[in-house]
């Protein structure tokens, strides 16, 4: 019987050498222990009896949390590099339409400056006109209103012209001038340019709307005035008148009238306007 037991124990012994056993992830080598026998004198020889003891596996060494802690950290670190490439890619595209849309709304503004700037050149041009437009209205007008021969007891005439204030507002300043020539109708001769001789000895007056001021172009001798009554000759009257309005500009008005000849010239007769040398305009003072 108790060789039975040692020949089973025994065939155990070599079956589980070869069978390594695992637990989790480890595997666990038997560890093999003689079993010796004090032998007696007279009793049988000793032998040994293999036995496997198997190791319970132990909670995590210090090594092995350090290596799992560093595989976590390497785990961890990786997520968040691939997270921080992904925020780099979305940075570089929000960059690239930020960009864009600077580009966009920097053209937009120097259109925007653009249209501001001729809005601006617009309303100053508006403005001028405006301005122009008022002062045209406002300013004074001085013309020729009317013109007559007056005779003398002697046979001697003279010309009165008048002159008007048709503008809104008084001029000023205002100082006339004028010369006169007796030509033959069939041989005319050219008129010599008039010359304004503006003095300070010159009579200066200032006009209000509406009023009018008298000029009289002359005496002219019986001989001439007689010759002008019956047509042998005929007379020519230009001149020019100089005045200033409110808005601190200079005007002139020319005038050139005739008569006698085939015209007329008699008492209270009007001369003829010549259709050249009526001219209104402004000038430098």
């Amino acid at each position: 019987m108790a060789a039975f037991l040692i020949a089973s124990l025994l065939v155990m012994s070599v079956s589980m050498q070869n069978m390594p056993v695992v637990y989790g992830h480890e595997t666990l080598q038997p560890k093999i222990f003689q079993i010796a026998q004090t032998s007696q004198p007279g009793e049988a020889q000793p032998f040994s009896v293999p036995v496997r003891i198997i190791e319970q596996p132990e909670t995590k060494t210090e090594t092995g949390l350090r290596e799992d802690e560093a595989d976590a950290r390497d785990a961890k670190d990786l997520a968040i590099q691939e997270r921080l490439k992904d925020l780099a890619q979305d940075t570089l595209r929000l960059s690239y339409a930020q960009l864009v849309l600077a580009a966009v709304g920097t053209i937009g503004l120097l259109y925007s400056l653009f249209l501001a700037r001729k809005s601006t050149a617009a309303a100053v041009s508006a403005v001028k006109v405006t301005r122009q437009t008022a002062r045209d209205q406002l300013r004074p007008y001085v013309l020729v209103e009317t013109s007559r021969v007056t005779f003398n007891q002697a046979g001697g005439a003279s010309v009165i012209v008048t002159f008007r204030n048709g503008g809104q507002t008084p001029a000023l300043s205002m100082v006339t001038g004028a010369n006169m020539k007796v030509d033959d109708p069939n041989h005319p001769t050219p008129l010599p340019p008039f010359t304004f001789e503006d003095h300070p000895l010159m009579s200066r007056f200032s006009v209000l709307p509406g009023s009018m001021r008298e000029k009289e172009v002359g005496p002219i001798p019986a001989g001439p005035a007689g010759a002008l009554a019956t047509g042998e000759v005929i007379m020519h009257i230009w001149g020019e008148v100089r005045y200033s309005d409110i808005f601190g500009r200079s005007h002139f008005t020319r005038f050139h009238l005739m008569g006698g000849g085939s015209y007329g010239f008699r008492e209270g007769m009007a001369l003829i306007v010549r259709g050249v040398g009526n001219v209104e305009g402004e000038y430098s003072s």
